[in-house]
Formats: structure tokens, sequence, C-alpha cells
């Protein structure tokens, strides 16, 4: 591997030692932002038979970093000789914490009555209801899972699905292309949300609903019970 590594450096050195010659402008080609880039090179270090010892062998990350991670080309780099650098491992000192306290050692009043906890009051967060028919509560249905509803959600017409934001107060806009946009106008945030318009006929498939309603959830805290119907469906 060694060997092969030094015939290769003896290839790029020679096209260096070409391109340096016989091109000009050569910093604005897309050779050069090729060969100019950043990469880590990774060199095969010399044989080192094993000595069998009871101390540890020298670890590799003592050895020269820069010359097993030095570049092919040094026609871009003009880095600098550097001195070898070695690795020198960081020793922590170990400190024994003393965990064991003295039988004889009286505990002070604070230290043996143990502190209040103070019982927080458990919030629920609130959730957005809205009362829409069954046209768009059918909608809801397929974007949110549910798990009191045993029916098998199908594809969603994209005209049921406006339907079904119209009824929640949301403003549809038409933007360009098939990007839609969605500004809600009865909750307390005003962020929009982007929908597209699925093509070319015109439904959105069930993993694509799931989808938009994970979007929902995210964006507006909706879930599967906020949406909801006056008589039973």
């Amino acid at each position: 591997m060694r060997r092969a590594e030094a015939n290769l450096d003896i290839v790029w050195a020679k096209i260096d030692q070409i391109t340096q010659k016989n091109v000009t402008g050569f910093e604005n080609t897309m050779v050069y932002a090729l060969l100019s880039g950043s990469r880590t090179l990774r060199r095969t270090p010399e044989w080192v038979e094993p000595i069998k010892s009871d101390s540890k062998a020298e670890s590799i990350t003592n050895r020269d970093l820069w010359e097993l991670n030095k570049p092919l080309s040094k026609l871009f780099l003009g880095e600098p000789t550097q001195e070898p650098k070695k690795f020198k491992p960081e020793v922590k000192s170990k400190t024994k914490v003393k965990t064991k306290r003295d039988p004889k050692e009286l505990a002070t009043p604070e230290e043996a009555t143990p502190p209040a906890v103070e019982a927080e009051p458990a919030t629920e967060a609130t959730q957005p209801t809205f009362a829409v028919d069954a046209k768009a509560l059918k909608v809801f249905r397929t974007l949110f899972f549910d798990p009191e509803v045993t029916s098998t959600p199908g594809l969603i017409p994209w005209n049921d699905f406006l339907y079904a934001m119209a009824a929640t107060g949301f403003k549809i806009e038409k933007l360009y292309g098939s990007v839609w946009q969605f500004t809600p106008t009865q909750l307390d945030v005003e962020r929009g949300i982007h929908f597209h318009e699925p093509h070319p006929m015109g439904k959105i498939h069930f993993e694509t609903a799931r989808q938009h309603g994970r979007r929902l959830t995210r964006a507006y805290g909706w879930h599967g019970g906020s949406a909801s119907i006056p008589t039973s469906f």
C-alpha cells in the first residue's frame, strides 16, 4: 500500500508540474474547484512489528499525524512545512469523594426535616374544537387518527379538503402552480400554512393526508377530536 501511495505521489507531482506550466487561468475552471476542495486523506502508516511486553505499544495517535493526512496534490494548498504533532492524552486525577457520613455527627434541624414539595397545578393544553357538518368531518377523520373510528379512510377530493379548511375559519388563496395558502382567522395564531394541490387526479392519498394532519398538529395543536358534529355521524 505504501509503495502504491508513493507512486501516486509521483503522478500527482507530475500533474502539478504540467498544470503550472501549460494552463493559464486555471483558478476559474471546474477542475480547480474539484481538486481544491477540502478532503481528508488517509495514508497507510509504516508497519511496526508488535512487541510482546507488559507495557502498551505506542498508539497510532502518537505518530506523525501530518504525515498520515497530507494531501496528494500540493498545487492549491500552499501549506507550510509542519512539525510532527504528538497526541498527548489528558490524564485526569481521580478524586475520591466522601459519601459516608460519620454516625457521630448529628443532623441539623434543617437536614432532619425534609423539605415540603409544593405540588404544581396540573395544566392541560387546551385544544381548539370546531363544530362542522358531516362533509367536513369526513375529511378530518381521514387527516387525523381517531381510535373510535373503525372505517378505512380513503382518498380526499381536493375540493372537499378546501371545504373542510374553510369550515374551520381558514382564508384560502391560491399562490402559484399547485401551492395554496391557508391563513387562520379564528385561532390565536396568525401563522399560515401551505399545501400542494395533488395532480393529476385531484385527490389526496391517505398517506399524504396523514402528513397534512401531522403538519396541522404541529402548527395549531389539532388532533382527531378537534372537529365534531352536533348530531351523531
